[in-house]
């Protein structure tokens, strides 16, 4: 009842949720003449590739229908080996879960795009950020490189100049102690003289 709303002999079209996908059919003739003798084929058209003869069997079993419309068809040989010139058939529809619909695939879909699309955004904006992080940085320590070189240009300056004046009080220490060495040997010489004069006069 949850099902059909009519009798089967009279639906044409069967819908079922994606959870019932098992599906078990019978069928028959009104053949009152060796009903015995009767025998079936039938195929389900979407996933069947061929008729599937059953003899006399009166049933087709169906496990594990995938979501999608198919068509369910059967025909019967009576006793004088003769089939059916139009078969029954009934539409079977088996709607997907929302997750398996087309609305759901195309919202998955565009959902996708734009999480690529603000992924990308966003890593673009952060190498951007990252790439004028690292141009301050290398600006700075290029600065700060530069004010180090001119601190040493300006002190090798100084050490130049200390070193020039060092020299130069070398020269005049230098000059200074060849006169001192003179300025002795000269102190010497009176010496000698004072000390021969003073014995001169002590003789006398």
């Amino acid at each position: 009842p949850d099902i059909l709303d009519k009798h089967i002999s009279q639906t044409k079209e069967l819908n079922l949720k994606y959870k019932q996908n098992f599906v078990t059919i019978g069928f028959g003739t009104l053949n009152f003449v060796n009903p015995d003798m009767d025998q079936y084929a039938y195929m389900l058209e979407g996933f069947d590739k061929d008729w599937i003869f059953v003899g006399k069997k009166r049933e087709a079993v169906y496990t594990n229908l995938d979501p999608g419309d198919y068509k369910f068809v059967v025909r019967a040989m009576n006793s004088d080996h003769e089939w059916s010139k139009v078969p029954a058939f009934i539409y079977i529809s088996i709607t997907p879960p929302w997750y398996g619909t087309l609305f759901f695939k195309v919202v998955l879909v565009i959902f996708l795009i734009g999480f690529i699309l603000l992924f990308t955004y966003l890593r673009t904006q952060q190498l951007h950020k990252q790439k004028i992080a690292l141009r301050n940085t290398v600006h700075e320590k290029t600065n700060e490189l530069q004010s180090k070189n001119e601190q040493l240009q300006a002190a090798n300056t100084l050490l130049i100049d200390r070193q020039k004046t060092l020299e130069q009080q070398a020269k005049e220490i230098m000059a200074q102690s060849s006169k001192l060495e003179d300025n002795n040997t000269e102190l010497q010489s009176l010496n000698a003289t004072k000390d021969r004069l003073f014995s001169i006069i002590a003789h006398d």
